[in-house]
């Protein structure tokens, strides 16, 4: 029987029946490699090969788990325990009827776990606002502050959950909010500005004032104060001046320098063009000085008209000087005076820091420090009003004033003094420049007086960025009655960049002279006159000093007042605004 049953030879398809492959447990014998052919013979639930030859051994599965129930026992008492001798595998099942009723309530029901045996299924009171209770075996409202039960046993007043919402219920402790304290629930209301809405106990609302000098709503005003609550009403805190001087309520600012003994002042406003003006430009605002004088409002020399800048609470009293040369000078319609700006001012931007102060008869000698500061100089100091100049009244008479150098073909310069001042003469030679000052200076306006000695001018112009005598650019007059501007890039001229432009003969009397320039444009005034300007050629120095050219030919000529400021293009405007009393 053995051999017949070896020599069937079935296909896979033959072993359907009980027991079948279960490919979990077993591997076909097709796989394990050790059978000559693609098919195999069951004998009971053994599988074997085909072929007598092959080891029997191989086609074998694993050893089965279980032959009998006891071997299936987890040690876990609710499960039923039993051997699936088909398959050889133990099964445990959870059986709840083995875990009896522990009697507890709030455990819940007991059941079977296959792993951990007989388990409770947890609370049963897991609704909002629940609690287990096991004395009375029910689900009872919590005594938890917020779930909108007031549970006085434990203590509560109020609670602010979704069925109460009481007014001035502390959201914690759920106990009336103490008097006094804003309402947590912000139910209450009513209260105006500088006003508050709290709490007064046992839920009542009430209302209190604010504190006093807690900030209130901005009414607009500077010089009435910040506005506070006092008594439970906005209210001013009074001019904020009292201890600074003038309050100004058209710029929002205190001014100390209000505060003193001069009677009268007037705010002086800088107004930027398209371009932005640095600090240390030299401004100038042009004021009837003469009717001040006629109307004893102004001293007849001039010492009490003074320049004041208001630097946060500070005044500085600045340097002035009042225009001799043009606009008519003190006590007339159109005085001019100069002074620098002591900050930046945007593009298209304004500045009102700036005072001039007059009605003073004590007043002693104006600061107007502004003289012999083109170079070495007999003080060697800056110029408080403009970026360099020289008026040659510190000067030595009968000398080569201080800084100046020749050039050239220029024979000699000397100071002389004409009437009560002091001139420059520029002496006989036959052309060159005469310079002084910073070789770093780039954009700037520069203005002298000059005036003809013989009755003839030939060249007696203003000379700016010099830098050598190659390279340098001249402007002004050249005869009695023209003007041009050149410039040079070597030995020769060349042809003028400017001009020439006929002008009034200048046969008699002082004129003043400005060359003004601006990156690669220069432009030529006479007596603040536009008279013409021009483009520098390419290689010009963007930088050098200022001087003038001594004339050709032996003509002589005075000079005098050699200013140098900063200058943009356009330039500010300044002006002078209404008369204020000071007190």
């Amino acid at each position: 029987m053995w051999l017949g049953m070896l020599s069937l030879v079935l296909s896979p398809l033959a072993c359907s029946f009980e027991p079948q492959l279960d490919l979990t447990r077993y591997e076909a014998c097709d796989t394990r490699g050790d059978c000559a052919v693609e098919a195999c013979s069951c004998l009971e639930k053994w599988w074997i090969c085909a072929l007598p030859k092959a080891a029997p051994e191989a086609c074998r599965p694993e050893e089965p788990t279980c032959e009998i129930d006891a071997e299936c026992d987890d040690g876990i008492a609710c499960t039923d325990d039993s051997c699936n001798t088909a398959t050889d595998e133990c099964i445990n099942s959870p059986n709840d009827l083995k875990c009896p009723d522990d009697n507890l309530f709030c455990n819940g029901s007991r059941t079977c776990d296959a792993d951990k045996g007989c388990i409770g299924t947890g609370n049963p009171c897991t609704a909002a606002g629940q609690t287990c209770d096991e004395e009375s075996r029910t689900c009872l409202p919590s005594a938890e502050c917020g779930n909108g039960i007031v549970d006085e046993l434990d203590g509560e007043d109020c609670d602010p959950g979704p069925s109460q919402n009481d007014n001035c219920c502390d959201i914690d402790t759920c106990r009336w909010t103490t008097p006094g304290l804003p309402d947590p629930q912000g139910k209450c209301s009513g209260a105006l500005e500088c006003q508050l809405n709290v709490c007064g106990g046992e839920g009542e609302c009430t209302i209190a004032n604010e504190e006093d000098h807690t900030p209130c709503m901005d009414d607009g005003l500077f010089c009435n104060g910040i506005e506070w609550c006092q008594a439970g009403v906005c209210d001013h805190a009074g001019s904020p001046c009292e201890a600074e001087g003038v309050c100004d309520e058209a710029f929002n600012i205190c001014e100390p320098c209000g505060n003193d003994e001069y009677s009268y002042r007037k705010r002086i406003t800088i107004q930027a063009g398209a371009a932005p003006v640095p600090r240390d430009y030299s401004v100038y605002f042009t004021e009837d000085t003469e009717t001040l004088i006629n109307e004893d409002k102004l001293r007849s020399d001039g010492h009490d008209w003074r320049i004041y800048y208001l630097n946060g609470p500070y005044c500085i009293e600045l340097d002035r000087w009042i225009d001799t040369d043009l606009g008519g000078g003190l006590d007339s319609t159109t005085t001019r005076t100069w002074f620098k700006t002591q900050a930046a001012i945007n593009a298209a931007d304004s500045d009102g820091s700036y005072f001039v102060h007059y009605g003073n008869v004590n007043a002693g000698t104006p600061p107007a420090d502004w003289s012999d500061s083109m170079g070495a100089g007999l003080d060697n100091e800056p110029s408080k009003v403009f970026l360099a100049a020289d008026d040659f009244e510190e000067q030595i008479e009968g000398q080569q004033p201080d800084g100046w150098i020749l050039h050239e073909g220029c024979s000699g310069i000397v100071v002389v003094n004409d009437g009560d001042n002091k001139v420059l003469d520029d002496g006989p030679g036959d052309g060159g420049n005469v310079t002084a000052g910073n070789p770093e200076w780039t954009d700037v306006a520069v203005r002298q007086k000059v005036k003809s000695i013989d009755g003839e001018i030939d060249h007696a112009g203003v000379v700016v960025r010099y830098f050598d005598e190659t390279h340098e650019v001249y402007g002004g007059i050249v005869t009695n009655t023209t003007s041009e501007i050149w410039n040079r890039t070597s030995e020769d001229w060349g042809e003028p960049i400017g001009g020439p432009w006929s002008m009034s003969t200048m046969e008699i009397g002082w004129q003043v002279e400005e060359l003004r320039i601006a990156g690669d444009t220069v432009d030529f005034y006479l007596n603040d006159i536009f008279i013409g300007g021009g483009t520098i050629h390419a290689g010009v120095p963007t930088q050098g000093a200022s001087g003038f050219w001594c004339q050709y030919h032996n003509h002589n000529a005075y000079r005098d007042n050699h200013i140098v400021r900063l200058y943009v293009d356009p330039e500010p405007t300044a002006g002078a605004g209404t008369e204020e009393l000071l007190p």
